[in-house]
Protein backbone atom coordinates (compact mmCIF):
# COMPACT_ATOMS: atom_id res chain seq x y z
CA UNK A 1 0.00 0.00 0.00
CA UNK A 2 3.15 2.10 0.28
CA UNK A 3 4.27 2.32 -2.91
CA UNK A 4 0.60 3.05 -4.11
CA UNK A 5 0.27 5.84 -2.69
CA UNK A 6 3.80 6.95 -3.17
CA UNK A 7 3.14 6.51 -6.26
CA UNK A 8 0.02 8.57 -6.36
CA UNK A 9 1.62 11.41 -4.98
CA UNK A 10 3.90 11.35 -8.13
CA UNK A 11 1.10 10.91 -10.21
CA UNK A 12 -0.52 14.09 -8.32
CA UNK A 13 2.71 16.00 -8.64
CA UNK A 14 2.86 15.21 -12.29
CA UNK A 15 -0.61 16.16 -12.98
CA UNK A 16 -0.16 19.52 -11.51
CA UNK A 17 1.85 20.29 -14.43
CA UNK A 18 -1.03 20.34 -16.31
CA UNK A 19 -2.88 23.35 -17.55
CA UNK A 20 -6.15 25.38 -16.53
CA UNK A 21 -5.74 26.90 -19.98
CA UNK A 22 -8.28 24.62 -21.06
CA UNK A 23 -5.68 23.01 -24.27
CA UNK A 24 -6.48 19.60 -22.21
CA UNK A 25 -9.16 17.21 -23.98
CA UNK A 26 -11.53 14.10 -22.58
CA UNK A 27 -14.14 12.72 -23.22
CA UNK A 28 -16.02 14.02 -20.16
CA UNK A 29 -19.53 13.55 -19.38
CA UNK A 30 -21.29 14.97 -16.44
CA UNK A 31 -19.73 13.12 -13.65
CA UNK A 32 -15.55 11.74 -13.79
CA UNK A 33 -15.08 8.56 -15.74
CA UNK A 34 -14.32 5.49 -12.71
CA UNK A 35 -12.97 2.38 -14.19
CA UNK A 36 -14.57 -0.51 -11.92
CA UNK A 37 -12.53 -2.47 -9.08
CA UNK A 38 -11.87 -5.43 -10.46
CA UNK A 39 -9.53 -7.23 -8.03
CA UNK A 40 -9.26 -8.37 -4.51
CA UNK A 41 -9.40 -4.47 -3.50
CA UNK A 42 -11.81 -3.64 -1.20
CA UNK A 43 -14.34 -1.36 -2.55
CA UNK A 44 -14.22 0.68 0.85
CA UNK A 45 -10.37 0.78 0.45
CA UNK A 46 -10.68 2.59 -3.20
CA UNK A 47 -13.10 4.79 -2.11
CA UNK A 48 -11.37 6.11 0.83
CA UNK A 49 -8.33 6.58 -1.22
CA UNK A 50 -10.17 7.82 -4.31
CA UNK A 51 -11.39 10.40 -1.66
CA UNK A 52 -7.65 11.02 0.05
CA UNK A 53 -6.51 11.25 -3.56
CA UNK A 54 -9.38 14.15 -4.12
CA UNK A 55 -8.46 16.23 -0.89
CA UNK A 56 -5.03 15.87 -1.73
CA UNK A 57 -5.78 17.52 -5.22
CA UNK A 58 -7.58 20.28 -3.23
CA UNK A 59 -4.83 21.05 -0.65
CA UNK A 60 -2.62 21.07 -3.26
CA UNK A 61 -4.72 23.30 -5.24
CA UNK A 62 -3.86 20.90 -8.46
CA UNK A 63 -6.74 21.96 -11.19
CA UNK A 64 -7.11 18.15 -12.19
CA UNK A 65 -5.50 14.86 -12.03
CA UNK A 66 -6.13 10.97 -12.71
CA UNK A 67 -5.01 8.37 -10.76
CA UNK A 68 -5.22 4.45 -11.42
CA UNK A 69 -4.54 1.42 -9.20
CA UNK A 70 -2.26 -1.32 -10.81
CA UNK A 71 -1.88 -5.02 -9.54
CA UNK A 72 -0.61 -7.74 -11.03
CA UNK A 73 0.24 -5.42 -14.19
CA UNK A 74 -4.00 -5.33 -14.53
CA UNK A 75 -5.54 -2.04 -13.92
CA UNK A 76 -8.03 -2.78 -11.18
CA UNK A 77 -9.38 1.19 -10.73
CA UNK A 78 -8.96 4.47 -12.33
CA UNK A 79 -10.62 8.14 -11.87
CA UNK A 80 -10.04 11.51 -13.17
CA UNK A 81 -10.65 14.31 -10.32
CA UNK A 82 -11.31 17.84 -10.64
CA UNK A 83 -11.23 19.88 -14.24
CA UNK A 84 -9.00 19.48 -17.22
CA UNK A 85 -10.51 22.58 -18.57
CA UNK A 86 -11.06 25.03 -15.82
CA UNK A 87 -12.78 27.68 -17.68
CA UNK A 88 -15.15 25.56 -19.41
CA UNK A 89 -15.91 23.02 -16.28
CA UNK A 90 -14.77 20.04 -18.34
CA UNK A 91 -14.30 17.21 -15.53
CA UNK A 92 -10.88 15.23 -15.28
CA UNK A 93 -11.64 11.41 -16.60
CA UNK A 94 -9.14 8.55 -15.90
CA UNK A 95 -8.26 9.16 -19.60
CA UNK A 96 -7.50 12.90 -19.76
CA UNK A 97 -4.14 13.75 -21.47
CA UNK A 98 -1.74 16.09 -19.24
CA UNK A 99 0.81 18.38 -20.57
CA UNK A 100 3.85 17.37 -18.12
CA UNK A 101 6.88 19.45 -19.90
CA UNK A 102 10.31 19.15 -17.89
CA UNK A 103 8.14 17.15 -15.01
CA UNK A 104 9.21 14.23 -16.51
CA UNK A 105 12.98 14.73 -16.00
CA UNK A 106 12.80 14.29 -12.03
CA UNK A 107 10.61 11.03 -12.63
CA UNK A 108 13.35 9.79 -14.94
CA UNK A 109 15.90 10.71 -12.54
CA UNK A 110 13.79 8.75 -9.69
CA UNK A 111 13.37 5.46 -12.06
CA UNK A 112 17.25 6.07 -12.98
CA UNK A 113 18.20 5.78 -9.15
CA UNK A 114 15.95 2.97 -8.37
CA UNK A 115 17.60 0.81 -10.88
CA UNK A 116 20.96 2.00 -9.62
CA UNK A 117 19.79 1.00 -5.84
CA UNK A 118 19.05 -2.25 -7.48
CA UNK A 119 22.12 -2.81 -9.12
CA UNK A 120 21.22 -2.98 -12.76
CA UNK A 121 22.88 0.41 -13.79
CA UNK A 122 26.38 2.04 -12.47
CA UNK A 123 26.67 5.66 -12.61
CA UNK A 124 30.10 5.87 -13.30
CA UNK A 125 29.63 3.49 -16.29
CA UNK A 126 29.83 5.12 -19.87
CA UNK A 127 26.40 4.95 -21.84
CA UNK A 128 27.79 3.48 -24.38
CA UNK A 129 27.52 0.05 -22.09
CA UNK A 130 23.88 0.61 -22.15
CA UNK A 131 23.67 0.59 -26.25
CA UNK A 132 23.40 4.50 -26.55
CA UNK A 133 26.42 6.19 -28.72
CA UNK A 134 27.29 9.81 -28.37
CA UNK A 135 29.08 11.31 -30.80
Amino acid sequence: MRRLVAATCVLAVLSSACSDSGDATTTAGDEPAATAVTSAIDRQQIERFAAQMDYLREQLRIPAMSVAVVEDQQLVWAEGFGYADLREEVPATADTPYHLASVTMPVAATVLMQLVEEGELALDETVDRYGVELD
